[in-house]
């Protein structure tokens, strides 16, 4: 397991090198979004099939034939979405966060930037996973939307707000990192 894990890790190195983490954690943010979207859509259409044409609370003046019956693919259509959602998860965020340290602080700042990096991960999983429960209860088959605004945040954060790092030297970054990305008029204009 450690083998493949140091081969993975080698491979991913290298994609980052060669196609940039912003394009990974953006393209990765974004195919999320799209699976999810498929996912919850999917789900929508097999509740208002099994339903007789309810769905949201609305009711079709003739109620649609069983989407199983019409379409014997639409029980695995979200399954295949939630394999692609892991998926793209592993292709952008869950390999590029990891990396994203080294490339963002400088050496004395790396190890407080890994902590901070650990405890917000924990933190977020053991949230997860203590509330989903509840957010599939209460959800019911919109259960993803709660995940797509925060991967639509994220691919928002990520390409407005952080820098491009690729071809870059640590004080390049630094610098882009200090200035405001939306500039206000300056005080010299006033």
């Amino acid at each position: 397991m450690e083998d493949g894990g140091m081969s993975w890790a080698g491979t991913m190195c290298l994609v980052i090198e060669r196609v940039s983490w912003q394009v990974l954690l953006m393209g990765g943010y974004c195919l999320m979004t799209c699976r999810g979207s498929v996912f919850t859509a999917a789900r929508c259409l097999q509740v208002a099939g099994r339903h007789g044409g309810v769905a949201g609370g609305l009711v079709s003046a003739s109620p649609p034939p069983l989407l199983q019956s019409s379409f014997p693919w639409m029980p695995y259509l979200p399954m295949s979405c939630i394999f692609t959602f892991i998926l793209s998860f592993g292709i952008g965020p869950t390999g590029v966060t990891e990396v994203l340290a080294t490339e963002l602080f400088d050496q004395t700042t790396q190890p407080a930037a890994y902590v901070v990096y650990g405890v917000l991960l924990w933190t977020m999983l053991f949230s997860v996973g203590l509330g989903f429960p509840f957010i599939m209860e209460g959800w019911s088959h919109f259960v993803y939307v709660p995940f797509l605004l925060v991967c639509v945040y994220g691919a928002i954060y990520v390409g407005l707000f952080l820098p491009e790092a690729k071809g870059k030297t640590f004080l390049e970054i630094s610098e882009e990192l200090h200035r405001p990305n939306f500039p206000g008029p300056t005080q010299g204009s006033r």
